[in-house]
């Protein structure tokens, strides 16, 4: 009974040598992305005109934050300072 045991499993650890691992290779950058990717920001800012810029940053505040700041900081008050 030992040596049909010891026979199994040296079948077995062989069998489980010759295995491949699995492993996962990273998914390549489609090149074209990449670049499209470095000139993104600046492209798109050269190609508003200041009202869209502004549009755009104050979307991205609001984004952001999630709200508009109070009223006391909108009109230059702040406290310590009256």
């Amino acid at each position: 009974m030992i040596q049909e045991m010891e026979a199994f499993f040296g079948a077995l650890r062989s069998k489980i040598k010759g295995m491949k691992k699995h492993t996962k290779t990273p998914p390549r950058k489609d090149a074209a992305a990449v670049a499209l990717g470095r000139r993104g920001g600046l492209a798109t800012a050269k190609s508003l005109t200041p009202e869209q810029r502004s549009a755009s940053a104050r979307h991205a505040v609001l984004a952001r934050y999630g709200k508009t700041q109070p009223l006391e900081a909108q009109s230059g008050e702040r406290e310590g300072q009256r």
